[in-house]
């Protein structure tokens, strides 16, 4: 015999229970539903006293003598439903206590008419949680529908149908009374002439019926219902006086039939009905006499809304909404709209105001979705909720009204006419890398923050900076810099400009701001990383700069005095093109310099920027612009010409790409010459053929050296220096570009191949060729290393690009030998011939030092006991020539 039955068990007597017993007595578990039904003489339930689970069902029904359920104790758990109905004599169901409640997932209890008592324990755990499923209906006393058994169970979820509330007192004992109500099945009215506060109500979810926040004087927000997200019918705001803000129904979704907003005297807006999307009826708003804007109406659907009234609020002006408008616009539909302001006083003006928007819809962020479709250029958006942008977003309009925007490193916002901020600096967001792009040039409203990084740098170290908003104070943009170390170039001053200091007075740190487009030198500030030697990293600044951001057209005016330097800037929250930038500035020289060292490196400090490429010592392999200036960029410009530089919105590009690895233009071919010293890069020049070069001077092609250091390498145009020089096509392999050098320290040097791309990258061979020592060198196989004195040198070297045919004896002149002194040493170097013998002699021909049988080109001579003296110096060398210098030791 099976230890239990299988599958489901069904009793319709007390014999039948009894035989269980007998026929299974050590069954424990029930693997179907137990059905317990149609008797009339089952009394107990002893028999089934073994059973601790069913694997479904408790059904007990119809039986018509059945008193209690003893003898069902020992059930712990099952996996379906309690169904206990039309038992007519049944009294007490507290045999099934021990069933755990978390087993149970549906509870119906009907139709008992004896039974009274329900609340067991675990039952009244089942019924705590709202979600649970239960049915309890037509029983006795407390247990005759749910309401009841929850108040017997000392819990109970709201009250029903038709509920006001009329005092303080009442929402104060609310949650005591209903502390797990969420759902209101009837409707709700708030109306009292003491009550303050809603908070106590913040559980209710739910209103199946309308909501009435009526003749309440002291209220003042009704913030208190943040939970409530659905109104069956009506919502009805009214003759409340002291009522400022309904933001307290900023969860709100769902409402039918009205929305009634009348006699308000102090509400302003109505922020708080902004995610409202899912209504339809009618709309009226009368009577708000300091109600200035609707505008957060604008999630319902023009076509769900069937009336609309609009009277009487004295000092409404903003009503062109894109829903109303939609609506106003369609002869069939019903509305009064008068007594309003001016730009809400009838229809007409209303429409007339429509057509003004110049965006052809609008769509609301609302925390969890677009309310209109994802945003274009021809939709207005309206934010009302946190939004963070990570790659682009793109609008007609784009307005804030609540929560922050957030466009992220390498994201885009692009925006077809104005920004309207309603909110604070911190509410709209530009993240160093990410761009703001706009098209029209109308002035846009409230402030934002954008932020912009420098280069890993020191505290000695200083950035050109330019302010993409107004009204930036300088100081408050970096408060830990020494206040005499903000710069601004002062083209007038000797022979070429220098820089200016901006601040000097407690009313300049105070008062002086960028000025749009004008670029400033900023030291990092004085709590910054000390630069020790290369292994010390820097450390990134981060700009902030808050204002209204700038937009249209920006001039600025610029000096033609001595060689025309002006210290400009970005003046953008994005990138600017610098085809664009030349195009509307067609009068300066087409060649723009950036800051790009650190402060007291040797060289100059200045990247060269041209069509050709970008120079620099201090940019990474094969580094260029991309033709774009960032955000937060100053730089210098040179013009002989005009007295004003324009920027406009045409200039206005992303960020991406704006510093790349190698140019992919096929149609340059280019090549980097580094000069260093001690493994120190401390020059460089660029020289590259392309097209429309010619072998003269090219603006835009050529880029004049910045002359900012007495170190340098270039290349010379008719003896003047340039870190960039474009020569012309067709390549021909005898050309040659003669090479400026120039140092006031004394010692060794390298020139070195640094990139090159075009058909450089083939096999074309590059030369330096030292015309003090005649010697050729293919710098694509090694350095050339030198040693040098201090001074000019600008015909010493050439590059070219095939060596002299022959075998070439070496030759000497008078600049083949170099002596200089350096750490108490003197050093001779005599090219590529030997010295046999060295002799030094002071002022009076006294011989006070000699070294003989050197056969090598290098000597260093030391440990010399005078000093302050003009020694002669004779040198012999191995081809039977003699050479005399003299030097200050």
């Amino acid at each position: 015999m099976p230890t239990c039955p299988e599958g489901d068990f069904y009793v319709y007597s007390q014999a039948d229970i009894d035989l269980f017993a007998i026929n299974y007595p050590n069954c424990t578990e029930i693997s179907g539903s137990l059905f317990i039904q149609y008797s009339e003489d089952i009394t107990n339930f002893t028999a089934l006293s073994n059973i601790t689970s069913i694997a479904g069902n408790i059904e007990i029904s119809e039986n018509y003598n059945l008193t209690n359920l003893n003898g069902l104790t020992s059930i712990t758990s099952i996996n379906g439903g309690i169904y206990i109905y039309w038992n007519p004599d049944l009294v007490d169901i507290s045999g099934l206590i021990n069933i755990d409640h978390a087993t149970i997932n549906e509870l119906y209890i009907a139709d008992n008419e004896g039974l009274s008592v329900c609340n067991i324990s675990n039952f009244c755990t089942y019924l705590s949680n709202p979600e649970n499923e239960r049915t309890i209906e037509y029983n006795n006393n407390e247990c005759s529908d749910n309401y009841s058994l929850s108040m017997q169970c000392d819990f109970n979820f709201c009250p029903s149908g038709y509920v006001e509330i009329t005092s303080q007192e009442e929402i104060d004992n609310f949650t005591t009374i209903y502390p797990n109500c969420t759902q209101i099945t009837g409707s709700l009215q708030i109306s009292g002439d003491d009550i303050t506060d809603l908070s106590p109500l913040n559980g209710i979810e739910s209103v199946s019926d309308w909501f009435s926040i009526y003749d309440c004087p002291q209220l003042t927000e009704i913030n208190g219902l943040t939970n409530l997200t659905h109104i069956g019918t009506d919502i009805y705001i009214g003759y409340n006086n002291n009522l400022t803000s309904l933001e307290g129904l900023s969860g709100v979704t769902h409402s039918t039939n009205y929305i009634y907003i009348e006699f308000n005297p102090l509400l302003e807006s109505l922020t708080g009905l902004n995610y409202l999307s899912t209504f339809e009826g009618q709309i009226l708003i009368v009577g708000n006499e300091n109600l200035t804007d609707i505008s957060n109406l604008q999630a319902i659907e023009a076509e769900n809304i069937y009336y609309l009234n609009i009277e009487d609020n004295e000092n409404l002006e903003i009503c062109n909404l894109t829903n109303f408008c939609a609506f106003l616009s369609n002869p069939d539909s019903y509305y009064y709209i008068s007594g309003n302001s001016q730009n809400c006083s009838s229809a007409e003006i209303i429409l007339g105001n429509c057509l003004s928007e110049n965006c052809d819809a609008t769509t609301i962020w609302n925390g969890n979705f677009w309310t209109n479709g994802i945003p274009d250029n021809t939709k207005k958006v309206i934010i009302e909720a946190d939004l963070f942008v990570s790659d682009e977003l793109e609008a007609c309009k784009l307005v804030i009204n609540e929560g922050t925007l957030i466009i992220e490193s390498g994201a885009v916002l692009r925006v077809e006419g104005i920004i309207e901020n309603n909110l604070t600096a911190e509410n709209l967001i530009v993240h160093s890398g990410a761009d703001l792009i706009q098209t029209s040039n109308d002035s846009n409203i409230g402030e934002i923050t954008v932020y912009r990084n420098s280069s890993p740098l020191y505290r000695q170290d200083y950035t050109l900076w330019s302010s993409p908003v107004k009204e930036q104070n300088l100081r408050s943009f970096s408060p830990q810099t020494v206040y005499n170390r903000f710069y601004s170039y002062d083209t007038t001053i000797g022979t070429k400009g220098d820089y200016a200091q901006e601040l000097f007075t407690t009313a300049d740190v105070n008062t002086k701001n960028f000025i749009d487009a004008k670029g400033y030198m900023i030291r990092m500030p004085n709590n910054w990383t000390e630069y020790v030697d290369q292994n010390t990293p820097g450390t990134t600044f981060e700009g902030q700069f808050v204002g209204a951001a700038n937009n249209g057209n920006i001039s600025i005016p610029i000096s033609t005095a001595n060689i025309g330097l002006n210290l400009v800037g970005n003046p953008y929250a994005s990138a600017i093109s610098i085809t664009e930038f030349f195009t509307a500035n067609p009068t300066i020289a087409n060649t723009l310099y950036f800051w790009r060292k650190r402060n007291d490196a040797l060289g100059s400090g200045y990247a060269t920027y041209t069509a050709l490429g970008l120079q620099s010592s201090h940019l990474p392999f094969g580094s260029d612009l991309n033709d774009k200036i960032m955000p937060g960029q100053g730089f210098f410009i040179m013009t002989q010409g005009p007295t004003t530089l324009t920027f406009n919105n045409a200039m206005r590009t992303t960020s991406q790409d704006g510093l790349f690895l190698r140019s992919s233009n096929t149609n340059k071919h280019r090549y980097w010459l580094n000069l260093t010293a001690n493994n120190n890069i401390i020059g460089q020049t660029l020289i590259g053929y392309t097209e429309n070069a010619t072998q003269g001077i090219d603006n835009g092609l050529d880029g004049a050296y910045f002359n900012d250091s007495s170190i340098s390498l270039t290349s010379l145009i008719n003896e003047s220096e340039f870190a960039i020089q474009a020569r012309s096509l067709p390549f021909e392999n005898n050309d040659i570009v003669p090479l400026g050098f120039k140092t006031n320290v004394d010692g060794t040097y390298k020139i070195s191949l640094h990139a090159f791309d075009g058909f450089f990258e083939e096999n074309q061979d590059i030369y330096i060729k030292d015309n003090y020592t005649g010697n050729e060198h293919n710098l694509k196989l090694s350095d050339y290393e030198f040693v040098t004195s201090s001074g000019i040198f600008n015909n010493r070297f050439n590059v070219i690009y095939q060596t002299t045919l022959g075998t070439k004896n070496p030759e000497m002149n008078y600049n083949s030998i170099v002596l200089y002194k350096q750490n108490n040493q003197i050093h001779i170097n005599s090219g590529e011939v030997a010295m046999k013998k060295v002799e030094l002699y002071d002022v009076s021909g006294r011989l006070i030092y000699t070294k003989d049988a050197i056969n090598d080109t290098r000597l260093s001579i030391n440990q010399l006991s005078i000093e302050n003296q003009m020694l002669i110096v004779k040198i012999h060398l191995e081809n039977n020539t003699e050479k005399v210098r003299k030097i200050v030791y």
